[in-house]
């Protein structure tokens, strides 16, 4: 059953199909961490970690099995989050973003250290956004301070260091606009 059928089939009372049924339960705010705050309907899949917070989560959001997500983080309404996706603090997912499976967004990094120690002693934090509309493809990770721009695709396998344009496909490693999308 496609993601499409099964977004039409959500809608009607009853009608849930039972292996999704199976592997998806509805976030209860009472079994969350006092630091998530849903807006409205969150599917979560298994095995679904919360780290620090706040998690604010619209409405209308899907994350699959064994994310791990660390905020403080927004996840934006009409979001669907693959397996295993990886969020780090300082994550900001607009509405209707789409990640694939495996895909990490970093935000996280050192300053670089002595030779005796490269990966220095002062961890940085550089927000990722996601605008509205954009797909992060599978296996695909972002690194800090980089901006999705709306309505942008990014390829599966991509690894994203510099800002992205709005309406663009980039790909590759490190990622390279492809072409502009209509």
């Amino acid at each position: 059953m496609s993601s499409m059928e099964l977004k039409q089939v959500q809608g009607q009372p009853g009608l849930l199909p039972r292996a999704y049924e199976r592997i998806m339960k509805p976030l209860r705010i009472r079994f969350a961490p006092r630091f998530v705050k849903a807006a409205g309907r969150v599917l979560l899949g298994r095995n679904v970690r919360f780290i620090a917070g706040p998690v604010v989560i619209g409405d209308n959001v899907d994350i699959w099995r064994n994310a791990e997500i660390c905020g403080p983080v927004h996840i934006g309404n009409g979001t669907s989050m693959a397996r295993d996706a990886y969020l780090r603090p300082g994550t900001h997912l607009e509405d209707n973003v789409g990640l694939g499976p495996f895909v990490r967004i970093t935000t996280d990094a050192h300053e670089i250290g002595g030779a005796e120690w490269r990966a220095g002693s002062h961890t940085t934090y550089d927000p990722v956004v996601i605008k509205s509309g954009s797909w992060i493809g599978g296996g695909s990770t972002i690194f800090p301070g980089v901006t999705v721009g709306p309505g942008s695709v990014v390829a599966g396998g991509s690894v994203v260091i510099r800002d992205v344009p709005p309406n663009t496909l980039v790909g590759g490693v490190p990622a390279k606009v492809i072409r502009k999308l209509d």
